[in-house]
């Protein structure tokens, strides 16, 4: 599998350029009002409605790629906003608000974000979730009897450690958070403060998810 030729195909689905594409690993496969995504043996990898420009994406879960799709959807805004009946994850580009960019991870990445740049400053733009009712800042973040509460201005939110969720950074916080890399830049305070805190989260109860899961998405996105 050669990634740059995968990520550029990608990129271009995702896109919507209509005209039929294909690499060594895979092809776009465009009808009608849909183009399709599809691996070298014919699976299906996403579908993108498209109305003049792409409004909604739908990615198959558990596939080799849906790491890669979802990292190349969320840099182009597309919001992972629910789970359909056929287990498709439903990707509609929306508005993010000026001086913030997109983040889809772990609630426990978001938390240690939280925990180490926001929880004791008050005088800098907050980070955003989204929820059914827009976007609300996040006030408090608490892990307890292996749960995250994050409270909202108007909501509180209870996911467990491997749930994932959407949310906003200020663009100027570029030290604080990188999309779907580790959330740690290399410096050595932080290691040190990573290295006290480490039981903190039972990471090896709910090791890291080598891709995007989803199950109780609807729960939290109904849009």
């Amino acid at each position: 599998m050669n990634p740059d030729n995968d990520i550029a195909l990608i990129q271009k689905f995702v896109q919507g350029e209509l005209s039929l594409l294909a690499n060594q690993n895979l092809r776009v496969e465009p009808a009608f009002d849909t183009a399709q995504l599809l691996s070298k043996k014919g699976g299906l990898l996403a579908t993108a409605k498209l109305v003049g420009q792409i409004r909604s994406v739908l990615v198959r879960q558990s596939s080799t790629y849906q790491e890669l799709i979802n990292r190349i959807l969320v840099e182009h805004r597309y919001i992972p906003i629910s789970v359909n009946e056929k287990g498709f994850v439903e990707y509609e580009r929306r508005p993010i608000p000026p001086g913030y960019e997109l983040n889809s991870t772990e609630v426990r990445q978001l938390w240690k974000i939280w925990r180490i740049y926001y929880s004791k400053k008050k005088d800098q733009a907050p980070l955003l979730v989204l929820t059914s009712q827009g976007w609300e800042a996040v006030r408090t973040i608490a892990f307890s009897q292996e749960n995250f509460f994050v409270q909202l201005e108007t909501d509180e939110l209870m996911l467990q450690v491997s749930d994932r969720i959407v949310w906003l950074s200020p663009v100027e916080e570029e030290e604080a958070t990188q999309i779907f890399t580790p959330i740690a830049p290399v410096d050595r305070n932080l290691q040190a403060e990573r290295k006290a805190n480490a039981a903190d989260v039972p990471s090896d109860q709910a090791p890291m998810s080598e891709t995007p899961q989803f199950e109780g998405f609807n729960d939290f996105y109904r849009v």
